[in-house]
C-alpha cells in the first residue's frame, strides 16, 4: 500500500525494523506480521517503563539521552504496526524524529557527534589492525 508520498508502508514497517535493531541491538528483521500476537506482546513489553531499559542495547543506557531513545522507541513501533494503514507516514515519521531532536536540543546531530566514544576510522586504523 503507497502513501501519498509515494512510500510504500511496508517501506516504513521497514524503517520501524531498523530503529528497533538500534536501540535493541537486536536483530529485529525476522519480526513480521504473521507472528501478530507475539510481535504486539514484545512491542508492549517494550513500551512498558518498568521494562525498558530492559531492551535497551546496554551500549546506549547511561548516555544521558534514555527519553529520546523512548520516544524513539515509541515511533519505531507505530512503524511496526501490523495493519498497514494504522502506520505512520515517512513524512510524520520524519516530524516525529525531529521534534525528538529538537526538544534535546541536538543540532544537525553535532552534539552526538562530539561525544568522546564516537571517532571515525582512519586510515591509520586500518595500519594497526593485525
Amino acid at each position: 500500500m503507497t502513501s501519498p508520498s509515494g512510500v510504500l508502508k511496508e517501506d516504513v514497517h521497514a524503517f520501524g525494523v531498523v530503529l528497533l535493531d538500534l536501540i535493541t541491538g537486536m536483530d529485529c528483521s525476522r519480526m513480521n506480521c504473521s507472528s501478530n500476537g507475539i510481535l504486539n506482546e514484545w512491542i508492549g513489553h517494550l513500551l512498558s517503563n518498568s521494562h525498558f531499559h530492559d531492551a535497551m542495547d546496554r551500549f546506549l543506557i547511561g548516555r544521558r539521552f534514555e527519553d529520546e531513545i523512548f520516544q524513539l522507541l515509541k515511533v519505531a513501533c507505530n512503524c511496526l504496526d501490523c495493519i498497514p494503514d494504522r502506520r505512520p507516514t515517512m513524512i510524520q515519521v520524519y516530524r516525529d524524529i525531529k521534534a525528538i531532536t529538537e526538544r534535546c536540543e541536538v543540532v544537525g546531530g553535532s552534539e552526538i557527534q562530539t561525544q568522546p566514544e564516537i571517532r571515525y576510522a582512519t586510515s591509520q586504523d586500518q595500519k594497526q589492525d593485525p
